[in-house]
C-alpha cells in the first residue's frame, strides 16, 4: 500500500486506499443547513443499510479487551479553544473468537471536565449514568417477549433529596 500525500493530490484525483497522519477537508458553508462534508455511497441497493462509513481500529500487537475506536465531536468554545464535547465509542469487552462481546458508549463533557460515559448499550441491554430525565412519558407499545422482560423486574427511582421509590413490574 503507498502513502499518500493528500496536499500533493492534483484537484479532482481519486485515490482507492490512502493512508494519511490527518486529513483535513476544509469547505466554506455559508448557510447552518448546508453539510461541510458528505459522505456519499451510491448503488443499487433498495432494501438494506449499507455501509456508508467504516470506522476501524486494527492493531499490530495482540488484540485484547478494552481496544476500540472512537468518534469525537468537538466545538471551538472560545478563540483558540477547541474542546471535545461529546464522543461514541465502540470498546471491545471480549475478544474471544466466536464470543466477541462490545460496549457501546456516549460520552459528554460536564463543567469543563473530562468526558464520562452517560449512556452504556451492551448485551445487556442499556445502563444510564446520571439523571434520567422521562417529563410526562408514557410507556406504549410493547409487543409480543416484551412482557416477559418486564416479569419480577424493579424499577428504582432516587429522587432529589436522596428518597429512593422501588416500583416492582408485574405483568
Amino acid at each position: 500500500m503507498a502513502t499518500v500525500k493528500i496536499s500533493e493530490l492534483p484537484t479532482g484525483q481519486k485515490v482507492g486506499n490512502v493512508i494519511a497522519e490527518t486529513l483535513t477537508i476544509q469547505t466554506a458553508v455559508t448557510s447552518g443547513n448546508s453539510p461541510g462534508v458528505r459522505l456519499l455511497r451510491s448503488d443499487a441497493l433498495t432494501n438494506t443499510a449499507a455501509i456508508g462509513l467504516d470506522l476501524r481500529h486494527e492493531t499490530s500487537g495482540t488484540p485484547a479487551a478494552g481496544q476500540g475506536v472512537t468518534l469525537t465531536f468537538s466545538v471551538e468554545t472560545a478563540s483558540e479553544n477547541v474542546e471535545i464535547g461529546g464522543s461514541i465509542d465502540v470498546v471491545a469487552t471480549d475478544v474471544t473468537d466466536t464470543s466477541e462481546d462490545f460496549d457501546m458508549n456516549l460520552r459528554t463533557q460536564g463543567a469543563g471536565g473530562t468526558r464520562a460515559t452517560r449512556l452504556k448499550l451492551n448485551a445487556l441491554g442499556a445502563t444510564v449514568t446520571g439523571q434520567l430525565v422521562l417529563g410526562n412519558a408514557a410507556v406504549t407499545g410493547l409487543v409480543a417477549g416484551a412482557e416477559a422482560a418486564l416479569t419480577n423486574a424493579t424499577i428504582t427511582l432516587t429522587d432529589s433529596t436522596g428518597q429512593v421509590y422501588r416500583i416492582p413490574c408485574i405483568i
